[in-house]
């Protein structure tokens, strides 16, 4: 009897003791400033959150370009992958410009028809965008300054004519095209190009508002 209440005696001693702990906890947390209180089991671990935002990139590149497969003057997977290369850089950019890639591909197929001819081609571009994107990554100024956002403009137009012409260049030897009609297709499709070219470097000139105010907080909490 003597051990059953000694130990009915620690049994409700022991809830005593881990509220105090508690409470004791609480009020030393109350005495941190504010600015040394974090909860680092929920922070992200660097690598993870690149994981995380390769899926992203890999899932968004394809959603916005099937979004305005109907309206050629909107090529967003451009932008996609390019930001992908500044964020990410080479190694998970071009892992992303693989994957979307593939995967926009294999979605258009059903969509509009198969194309899958040039696309050896398309993912050349596309690696090359990630390639650019990493390097101006590692450029980028800390302020963002009217000439930073005309020469991204410059890059994406560049970028968007780029794009076309390779294209245009596994056309012409997949689909044994003659030169001929190589040029007369190329004119016809001017105005897309051109509206393209409009589009891109109007998007790549916010592409400093999208990495100030929705990329780099989560960015520097993980690095921070």
């Amino acid at each position: 009897m003597k051990s059953n209440s000694s130990l009915s005696e620690k049994q409700s001693s022991e809830p005593i003791a881990n509220d105090v702990a508690v409470e004791t906890k609480i009020q030393e947390a109350d005495d941190l400033p504010f600015t040394e209180l974090r909860l680092d089991e929920y922070t992200p671990k660097k690598a993870t959150l690149k994981v995380a935002l390769l899926a992203i990139f890999t899932a968004l590149g394809p959603a916005l370009s099937i979004s305005f497969i109907w309206f050629p003057y909107f090529e967003l997977m451009t932008l996609t992958i390019f930001i992908a290369g500044i964020v990410l850089g080479f190694l998970y950019g071009s892992a992303v410009a693989l994957l979307s890639a593939t995967l926009y591909e294999i979605i258009s197929m059903v969509a509009i028809g198969p194309g899958f001819v040039v696309f050896p081609f398309k993912l050349i571009v596309y690696l090359l965008i990630a390639l650019i994107g990493a390097f101006i990554g590692k450029t980028t100024p800390t302020k963002t300054t009217y000439f930073w956002r005309f020469f991204l403009g410059v890059t994406g137009g560049l970028l968007t004519v780029l794009y076309d012409l390779v294209v245009n260049i596994g056309m012409v030897l997949f689909l044994e095209l003659t030169f001929t009609s190589y040029f007369i297709v190329l004119l016809t499709g001017l105005p897309v190009t051109a509206a393209k070219v409009g589009v891109n470097i109007t998007l790549f000139a916010f592409i400093p508002d999208i990495l100030n105010r929705a990329l780099s907080p989560l960015l520097l909490r993980v690095e921070g």
